[in-house]
């Protein structure tokens, strides 16, 4: 039974059983004793190369576990921290003189501590790196869960290929959480269990480094403002560059910012001129530009440089001791965004930049709760960093990686998936560049970044795709976080100059039409019904005004005078006409008459004019035009989106979960208050409502100062806006996202209540019948209280 979401979640330190054990009298005998175990019914033979009351002598391998194909060293130590420093050498030499003994074999080393350290991590990186012979570092609580489950099991199960699979992995090896991930992943890839834990592991795990690295970045980038180094824009894009040098050169395993005597290195072999002017960081950024990865990306102008007042000897002294404990490649951590979090925390912000993240938690809750498919072709048309766009990259590309398919076909869907599934917009073209450098650090897909106000993610449709398709009705999913405050819709550019008219009057009536076909809610006014309103009140005054010109009339026509006009009129015209000179009552009366004839034909005017409108508002022809200037951007972003969307995107036969699929997170007022009704009428006859999660009022607090209250809304596109939402909503509430105010890591709500939405969702789909929904059947699945 899982735990209430009030609950308050305990971490506890987990210990295995080797680190209570003796060092000298007990540890390598113990895990002698259980490797042969797990190993003898395999095939292989395990030896201790000490004592049962020692540990084993110098120059030889702690423990040995071979058969005649292969031949593994097993190390262990209790040591920790910069300790294990003197272990690698002697494990080094140990593993050689293996492979010296035994050529025909192939030879590995298991490295068994309490935890590796960031140095052991390096040093055993970067021997794998030069050597066939592969070493595996792994933490006593790893080996202890390891060695357990195959002892306990059949020993036609996990065999020794599983081990081999690891070895090959070895750039994985980026910490103990990660090699635990890899070693686990092949032995146990079927245990659910396991892989929800190491998730969480991982989640907890880099969110414990992000909050370091911001705290890092922000003592840099103070010292950086202090000191004059870089101020306002420039600090942005000087850190930027900086730790895009970081990443770049870790992806790249060349690793000359990784520490001081690496960079030291570096820039001895660089020219007398660069070494003496102490710009060799200079130097390397402009090398990393003019890779040729980068040719025709946009990711760097020939203007992008760091300032001179940048120098080696600031990266030696403040950034490398700062970098060196950092291992970004292979985790979740967003370094780029992360610097953005950190210039969205000043008080005195030069820049508004809080608007571009979403946190990690609620980015991989979206993700996991989009269920994507490795076929699925993504869009977040406000991007930001990419944020989105990486973690869907990731959970593709696992899905690829995990599938049975041959390793050819796996490469190939791969760059499918970076090359032609995943699209980025941002109006603002540095944030932009920000998430094509995140999409290569993390697997590629940065030429599908476009930036800069012609690449607004409202009006999207007015481009092509490189692959020249639509924006619209091409996308399976779409995750954003748009911007939370209002947005001017009368300044979007709907694409007024391909508009084909015959005049400037039909244009703009088309043009408003086009606005309103892609953003069906915005406020409007009926110029048709409006004039029609004008005139019905025209001839309501006309007709008044008749009837007083009528009742003088009658007055009029009651005198002598003009009972004589009239009578003379049909006798003697002209003795009338002299009458009507002499009488003031009778050319009082003849204007009169004069002045009716003219109200009737106004009044017949105008009714003609009004049964003209009438018939334009009956067939749907009337003239519209938009009113006010703003919508918060959440509104406005749905109507785009839904244009955008596939009507099927191919993964159900049920009407309800056809067409493709987005989660937003909106700003509550859009859901809540009068002014939004017309959005929420089109959320409701457009989409299929899937969930509605109200996130708490803190969850952008630590990264942009703002406690707007929020949803996350998961709706699927209706291809037929005339269809009725037969479904239930699954509803939540979360009270915490993983992080406090201050950016302090605490429980998560977010995992168990994305268990229950797939507990619902599952229940959903188990109660239709024949393509038809059962209320009932639903009920029945649901848990009871």
């Amino acid at each position: 039974m899982r735990l209430s979401l009030m609950k308050k979640q305990k971490v506890e330190t987990v210990m295995s059983k080797y680190d209570k054990l003796d060092a000298r009298k007990e540890l390598e005998q113990t895990m002698t004793n259980d490797l042969h175990k797990a190993f003898s019914k395999r095939g292989f033979k395990a030896k201790h190369n000490g004592t049962s009351t020692s540990h084993a002598v110098g120059g030889m391998a702690d423990i040995e576990v071979f058969n005649e194909k292969y031949h593994f060293t097993v190390e262990v130590t209790k040591s920790t921290k910069s300790q294990q420093d003197r272990e690698f050498n002697p494990i080094k030499e140990h593993l050689q003189d293996i492979k010296d003994k035994y050529p025909t074999k192939k030879a590995f080393c298991i490295y068994v501590s309490p935890s590796t350290p960031k140095r052991m991590s390096n040093s055993i990186k970067e021997y794998n790196q030069q050597n066939d012979e592969k070493i595996i570092p792994i933490d006593f609580e790893t080996f202890q869960t390891w060695i357990t489950k195959l002892i306990e099991a059949d020993s036609s199960l996990y065999g020794i290929e599983h081990l081999i699979e690891t070895l090959s992995k070895y750039d994985g090896f980026i910490d103990d959480l990660r090699t635990k991930k890899l070693l686990f992943k092949s032995y146990f890839a079927n245990d659910e269990e396991i892989k929800e834990q190491l998730k969480k592991e991982e989640v907890e795990k880099d969110q414990k480094s992000l909050e370091e690295l911001i705290k890092d970045l922000s003592n840099v980038e103070n010292y950086m403002r202090q000191n004059g180094i870089a101020v306002s824009q420039n600090a942005i894009d000087s850190l930027i560059f900086i730790v895009f040098i970081k990443l770049f050169e870790e992806k790249q395993k060349t690793d000359r910012l990784s520490n001081k005597e690496s960079f030291i290195a570096y820039t001895k072999n660089l020219g007398s001129r660069d070494r003496k002017e102490k710009r060799a960081i200079h130097k390397l950024f402009e090398i990393i530009k003019e890779d040729e990865e980068f040719e025709n990306t946009g990711m760097f102008t020939e203007n992008d440089s760091l300032p001179d007042t940048i120098t080696d000897d600031f990266i030696l002294e403040y950034i490398i001791p700062k970098f060196e404990k950092y291992n970004f490649i292979g985790t979740t951590i967003d370094a780029l965004g992360a610097v953005y979090e950190v210039l969205a925390l000043r008080a005195d912000k030069d820049v508004k930049v809080g608007q571009f993240f979403t946190p990690e938690n609620v980015v991989n809750f979206m993700v996991d709760m989009a269920n994507l498919n490795h076929k699925d072709k993504i869009l977040d048309p406000a991007c930001g960093t990419g944020r989105f766009l990486i973690h869907s990259m990731k959970r593709m590309f696992d899905e690829v990686e995990n599938s049975t398919s041959p390793q050819s076909k796996k490469e190939k869907d791969i760059e499918h998936i970076s090359k032609y599934q995943l699209y980025g917009s941002d109006i603002d073209l540095r944030i932009a560049k920000i998430a094509k450098m995140n999409m290569w650090i993390h697997g590629d897909g940065k030429s599908n970044i476009f930036g800069g106000r012609d690449y607004n993610g409202l009006t999207l449709y007015n481009h092509t795709l490189p692959t020249g398709d639509s924006f619209d009705n091409n996308f399976d999913a779409i995750l954003t976080n748009p911007p939370l405050g209002d947005l001017n819709y009368q300044t979007l550019d709907f694409g007024k100059d391909k508009i084909i008219a015959k005049d400037d009057e039909e244009r703009e009536k088309k043009y408003q039409e086009l606005k309103l076909k892609r953003m069906p809610f915005l406020p409007v006014k009926n110029e048709t019904e409006t004039k029609l309103n004008e005139i019905n009140k025209k001839v309501d005054s006309y007709k008044a005004e008749l009837k007083e010109l009528e009742n003088k009339l009658t007055i009029l026509e009651l005198s002598d005078s003009v009972i004589s006009y009239l009578k003379l009129i049909e006798s003697n015209k002209t003795k009338a006409n002299k009458l009507k000179k002499d009488s003031e009552e009778v050319a009082t009366y003849t204007k009169l008459i004069s002045k009716i004839n003219q109200k009737n034909k106004t009044i017949d005017s105008n009714i003609e004019k009004s049964k003209d409108l009438e018939a334009l508002i009956r067939t749907d022809q009337c003239k519209l035009s938009i009113t006010g200037n703003n919508l918060k951007g959440g509104s406005q972003f749905l109507g785009a989106i839904w244009h955008y969307l596939k009507d099927d995107a191919g993964q159900s036969d049920l009407a309800e979960w056809r067409g493709g699929k987005t989660l937003i997170v909106l700003d509550e007022g859009v859901l809540n208050t009068d002014d939004y009704s017309k959005t929420r009428e089109f959320i409701k006859s457009h989409f299929f409502i899937k969930a509605v999660v109200s996130l708490t009022r803190d969850t952008f607090i630590p990264i942009s100062n703002t406690n707007v209250k929020t949803s996350i809304m998961y709706l699927i596109k209706k291809s037929d806006i005339h269809t009725v939402q037969k479904e239930p909503i699954f509803f939540a509430h979360v009270n915490s996202v993983g992080m406090d105010t201050k950016g302090k890591i605490i429980k998560n709500d977010l995992p168990d209540i994305l268990h229950n939405y797939r507990e619902f969702a599952k229940n959903i789909l188990d109660s239709y019948n024949g393509g038809v929904f059962n209320k009932n059947t639903f009920l029945s699945l649901q848990p009871k209280g």
